[in-house]
């Protein structure tokens, strides 16, 4: 009988002893596998920034004044410069060696839908040929948009462009609104006009052109690069890269020299939760 107890002890022991050890395993895999998940979102939720850091990025800067007058309206000019936005986008992609990214919820440069093409268009055509022929020169093309069946987004992404849909009203019960451009991550584009004809003629469009400005496009690249990571999800993850938070804000603006002025700058979206997306540059000398 003592022999049968001390067996059934020693059983009892070592069931026990095993319980712990898989618990202990458990608990380790499931450690080991939330690391993995927090380092790893660097890399696998965070674009690559191509080598340009705070400590590495420019911060001496060129910034234009690009506006659209429309064709019937007469304004008096006063003398300040300032180039039409269409000249600006075309000053953007001579620039691009290597990439250009363009966050726009409206895509209608041509006016496929109007007999005759009114000449007013002209600026448009050229701004989608000119994006059209970025893959002869070895520039890749990167795209965020709203729109889920846009005829000249899918004529860009046959010419090797990389587009992405993002639903911002099941994320935010908003809008895409936002605007820009990013190329090389060194020049960009921030304004009112969206990629219509009409705001290349006949609409009344404001925004900036910033050029050699590497700094504060590694900030707008980060924007970007949320809009891009929320590609046809219907929900905002709770873990995200460092790579999509911004290095400047309201209360550490960026400093930097704007024309040889010094200046401090920073980049601002809209209330992310209930409001429309809207993409602000503050800029303040």
């Amino acid at each position: 009988k003592c022999e049968v107890d001390g067996r059934n002890e020693d059983e009892e022991q070592h069931r026990h002893t095993q319980q712990k050890c898989i618990a202990t395993l458990a608990l380790f895999c499931c450690s080991a596998v939330l690391m993995v998940l927090i380092f790893s979102s660097v890399d696998i939720w965070g674009d690559s920034e191509d080598g340009i850091t705070e400590e590495n990025c420019s911060r001496d800067c060129r910034i234009v004044l690009a506006e659209n007058i429309p064709d019937d309206l007469s304004l008096h000019v006063d003398g300040r410069h300032h180039i039409p936005l269409s000249v600006g986008f075309q000053s953007l992609l001579e620039q691009a060696k290597l990439s250009v990214e363009v966050v726009s919820s409206v895509w209608d440069l041509n006016a496929w839908d109007l007999e005759p093409t009114p000449g007013t268009a002209a600026q448009g055509q050229l701004l989608f040929q000119r994006l059209l022929r970025l893959k002869s020169r070895g520039v890749k093309l990167k795209i965020a948009s709203s729109l889920t069946n846009s005829s000249e987004l899918k004529a860009l992404a046959a010419h090797n462009a990389q587009v992405r849909f993002v639903n911002m009203t099941a994320l935010t019960k908003g809008g895409l609104h936002s605007s820009f451009w990013i190329v090389d991550r060194t020049h960009i584009y921030i304004g009112s006009a969206e990629m219509d004809w009409r705001s290349l003629s006949k609409r009344k469009e404001l925004g900036v052109v910033v050029y050699n400005c590497s700094c504060l496009a590694l900030d707008l690249h980060r924007v970007f690069s949320f809009y891009w990571q929320l590609h046809d999800r219907d929900y905002i993850p709770s873990i995200w890269s460092k790579r999509v938070t911004a290095l400047y804000g309201k209360h550490e603006a960026l400093e930097l020299q704007l024309n040889t002025t010094p200046a401090t700058a920073y980049l601002s979206v809209r209330n992310a939760l209930f409001y429309d997306q809207k993409l602000y540059c503050m800029l303040m000398s």
